[in-house]
């Protein structure tokens, strides 16, 4: 099923910057912090010794305007000197550049006082330094046109401060201006995706507008990964900029939280430009925005045969999730024949539980405890292991991580939301292959168990840093030997895989599993193929159109799905043949499906309402219904308490409202309530 409404078809620019935002304060030089460029840019530097030993690099107090000198350990041994160099009048940029003799991991931190932007240059324990030549470092010479920075005012309520009224924050608007000040493109598609991200944290408090939100962020990063050319980097860095304080990381959390159970399709990378919303590139260049198209295909044929499904595990946010699998997807691509790759759709099965909330409770304590701000970024930095973690978000991490069963991390309601959209797919001809990762294995394995036994030959599970101690249907796994997390949970599967020296604590699925030219990278493409190639291909027993709406239910003997047409039409058992759609799959004994699907050249413009009618059984039953309709997925589910018979048909409960439009162009748009 695919709907392409606007296709903007843009130049690929990439920008390697990465850089965060702070508000603006004064250099203050004191015994650790060196003022260079007549106080403009303050400059600081923590060391960490092999023993684990922390402190700050101290000022020798030798130096110039341009240039200071640091020693770490004994004043009479300097460690590190740096300079910031003015070379605005040479390509617009100030220059930072860095030699340090000392192979202690440490990370020095350079801020523009004047623009509150600040980069961060890290050297690894072990690692004899390199020199630091940047002469791309701060694109801020000139703040022109940008609106001023709010100061504390710009954090006081989630909504922060728009001076211009332009729909982003002026924080967020300096950062993206300021960071990426030579691509036009770039700083449009970082712009969508902050409107996104802030209309999420205001919006959160509603599952309908969250799902709808979760769409555009989603659109919106497949845009800048066309923009980028696949530098995902930049979301996340954007990300914490957006979320950056505890009430903004909150509103975040609720946000997730109405996401849990629900499926996010990626376009294919080809049709990633149409996540682009022209009304953000109205001021790109025309040597950076090739053309403006709109195609109009409101309905094109399905090329793939395989469903791929990503399942996060407890401890990531759906922003990271929805990276994670776009890596993967960008993996796979480049390491298989394009004919098989465009057999494939990719999709994002998000589980959210409540131990997301528990460990970044502790987060937040922790940072407010530290005087440090409880961002997004500084949650991803603990669990990426480029930021440190304290003794007591160690021991919450461990807790979580050795009460990891499948008990008290998977739950019904999920798993039924993840069978059904399974077999949704198997219905409609493709074989589905579930990508797991950490305790998303939980929930892959559990799904395996309720997938009805003659459609287990059409569905595979390629695990990736399991905790539990088998696969579903005896697929692959892999783990790698210094990963602590799985380390510490009881009777995992053995490690299999050594990448040699990582990162504490050696889990993230991204920077350690996918690392390119790693051997689990290696292992976990291959294991996706040959996966693929031994599944079966399911017979097509119900029709894939521009929407369709999948019913599956528990055990109890008939559960009814139930369609009413815009004209009027009621599509049912009895009547299955609509003017505009068709009851093409009708299951009288448990479980499902029933599929109901709308073809394009039916199409109508109004509101399809969907329904379920608890028809036969003797206990209370819960309905999963799927609706896809264009672009966009949703999962619903209606606890059914008494059979009804014919007499529920006049009156089925309502589960949802597709609601489709048409403008001018004949371009087709759809939300789903």
């Amino acid at each position: 099923m695919k709907v392409r409404a606007l296709m903007i078809s843009i130049a690929i620019f990439s920008s390697a910057l990465a850089a965060s935002e702070v508000q603006a304060q004064p250099c203050v030089p004191s015994a650790t912090h060196i003022c260079l460029n007549q106080g403009r840019f303050d400059v600081s530097v923590q060391w960490k010794d092999f023993q684990g030993n922390t402190g700050p690099g101290r000022a020798t107090g030798v130096g110039s305007d341009e240039a200071g000198l640091f020693w770490f350990f004994s004043a009479a041994n300097w460690e590190m000197l740096v300079k910031v160099l003015n070379g605005c009048g040479i390509n617009n940029r100030f220059w930072v550049y860095a030699a340090a003799t000392t192979n202690v991991e440490f990370t020095l931190t350079v801020r523009d006082t004047s623009t509150g932007i600040s980069k961060i240059y890290r050297n690894a324990s072990g690692v004899s330094a390199p020199a630091i030549t940047d002469s791309d470092a701060f694109a801020t010479c000139t703040t022109t046109g940008l609106p001023p920075d709010p100061g504390p005012a710009g954090d006081a309520t989630i909504q922060g401060v728009d001076s211009d009224g332009n729909g982003v924050r002026d924080d967020v608007q300096r950062y993206i201006a300021l960071t990426y000040p030579s691509s036009a493109s770039t700083r449009a598609a970082l712009t969508q995706m902050s409107v996104a991200m802030q209309k999420a944290m205001v919006e959160s408090s509603s599952a309908t507008s969250s799902l709808a939100n979760a769409n555009q962020v989603t659109s919106a990063l497949e845009c800048l990964a066309t923009v980028s050319g696949g530098a995902l980097e930049q979301q996340l860095d954007l990300a914490g900029e957006v979320i950056d304080t505890e009430q903004r990381l909150r509103a975040y959390l609720r946000y997730d939280q109405q996401l849990s159970g629900q499926v996010i399709t990626l376009r294919k990378p080809a049709e990633r430009p149409a996540g682009c919303d022209a009304s953000f590139f109205t001021e790109v260049p025309s040597e950076e925005l090739m053309r403006l198209e709109v195609a109009v295909e409101p309905c094109a044929a399905p090329a793939d045969n395989t469903a791929l499904f990503f399942v996060n595990g407890v401890l990531t946010t759906e922003a990271e999730a929805r990276v994670n699998l776009m890596v993967l997807q960008q993996r796979l691509q480049s390491s298989m024949p394009a004919s098989e790759f465009e057999k494939i759709s990719f999709n994002l099965n998000y589980n959210r539980t409540h131990h997301l909330l528990d460990f970044f409770e502790v987060v937040i304590q922790w940072a407010n405890q530290q005087g440090i701000r409880p961002t997004l970024a500084l949650v991803w930095g603990i669990l990426r292991g480029t930021v440190t973690m304290s003794p007591q978000v160690t021991a919450a991490l461990q807790a979580l991580t050795v009460g990891a069963t499948v008990q008290n991390v998977v739950t019904q309601q999920a798993i039924q939301q993840h069978v059904g959209v399974y077999r949704s797919n198997i219905s409609e001809g493709r074989k589905v292959l579930v990508v797991a990762h950490s305790q998303g294995n939980f929930f892959a394995n559990s799904a395996y168990q309720q997938i009805p036994a003659d459609e287990r030959p059409s569905f595979g599970i390629v695990a990736v840093a399991t905790p539990a101690n088998s696969v579903g249907g005896n697929g692959p796994y892999t783990t790698i030997d210094d990963d602590w997390v799985i380390g510490l949970v009881p009777g995992h599967l053995a490690a299999n895989v050594s990448n040699g020296e990582v990162s504490f604590p050696g889990h993230s699925f991204v920077d350690i599993y996918l690392v390119g030219g790693s051997p689990s990278l290696t292992k976990i493409r291959n294991d996706v193929r040959a996966e693929i190639n031994l599944l079966d291909q399911p017979p097509i027993i119900s029709t894939d159109g521009v929407i369709t709406v999948t019913l599956t239910w528990g055990n109890q003997p008939d559960v009814d799905l139930h369609a009413f047409e815009p004209n009027g039409e009621h599509v049912y058992y009895v009547n299955p043949n609509g003017q505009s759609g068709e009851l093409d799959v009708d299951d009288v004994s448990g479980f499902g499906p029933e599929h109901y699907t709308v073809a394009c050249d039916t199409l109508e413009v109004g509101t399809y309402r969907v329904g379920v009618n608890y028809y036969r059984g003797s206990s209370p039953e819960t309905a999963s219904v799927r609706v896809e309709a264009g672009n966009i997925s949703r999962n619903f589910q209606k606890t059914l308490s008494t059979a009804l018979g014919s007499g529920g048909n006049a009156n089925p409960v309502h589960v949802a409202n597709i609601v489709v439009t048409r403008n001018s162009a004949g371009i087709y748009s759809f939300s789903i309530q």
